[in-house]
């Protein structure tokens, strides 16, 4: 049987997926064997729900592209209405997750930059994913990303938190933890190879890449070879 995913299919987390329209009939096998629990629609393609027959389309269309200017206001409700009907999904039913969107505009991959954001990623690694993800869409993912910046994390209900977003935030407060207790000890310094390893685990990556590399003396480069 000939498989042939919808355009721009990718998976997203745990029992999420997303992809974009337009769906056809070669794509229907694909979508089968994915044992869709239900599908989140942001395109605006009122066709699925009949593509897809019996597999539950809820659909997040949004009045007007990110171009066209919407408040601030009014976009974050939508992105926060669209995170809590995604996480509510996911708590409720066991197949797979799709979220459809639009190829003409970014809102499918603005949904997943917010999530990003709820799990704690870092904005540099958000802001990658966002690029790659939406494609060649330049003057909409200016206005996109600076709203990515912005958005309230608090604001959106984790009433059903689905564990993947749980689990980056138990990593958080143990990396705080961590922090807090090597501090006091590297403050006071103790070795050079603590504080090399207090820097590696805890600098920011800007200075990681400009900081001058070391080697120790076990280093490999002064290894000599097996042979003498």
């Amino acid at each position: 049987m000939n498989l042939s995913p919808p355009p721009n299919f990718s998976y997203v987390e745990d029992r999420i997926c997303r992809c974009t329209t337009p769906l056809t009939r070669q794509n229907l096998a694909f979508l089968q064997s994915l044992s869709l629990g239900s599908v989140i629609n942001v395109s605006g393609d009122d066709d699925i729900a009949r593509f897809l027959g019996n597999v539950t389309v809820q659909s997040r269309p949004l009045s007007a592209t990110l171009s066209s200017g919407n408040t601030i206001h009014f976009l974050e409700e939508w992105v926060k209405g669209t995170l809590e009907l995604v996480f509510s999904t996911v708590a409720s039913q066991q197949g797979q997750i799709l979220l459809v969107g639009n190829p003409g505009d970014c809102l499918d991959c603005l949904v997943i930059a917010c999530m990003r954001r709820l799990q704690g990623w870092s904005l540099v690694s958000i802001l990658t994913e966002f690029r790659i993800i939406q494609g060649p869409l330049q003057k909409k993912s200016l206005v996109a990303e600076q709203f990515i910046e912005i958005f309230d994390t608090n604001t959106v209900d984790l009433t059903h938190e689905p564990e993947f977003i749980a689990i980056h935030r138990c990593l958080t407060i143990e990396e705080d933890s961590l922090l807090r207790r090597l501090q006091p000890h590297v403050a006071g310094v103790t070795t050079k190879e603590d504080e090399l390893r207090f820097t590696v685990l805890f600098s920011p990556p800007s200075l990681l890449l400009t900081a001058q590399s070391t080697f120790s003396e076990a280093s490999i480069v002064n290894d000599k070879d097996d042979d003498e």
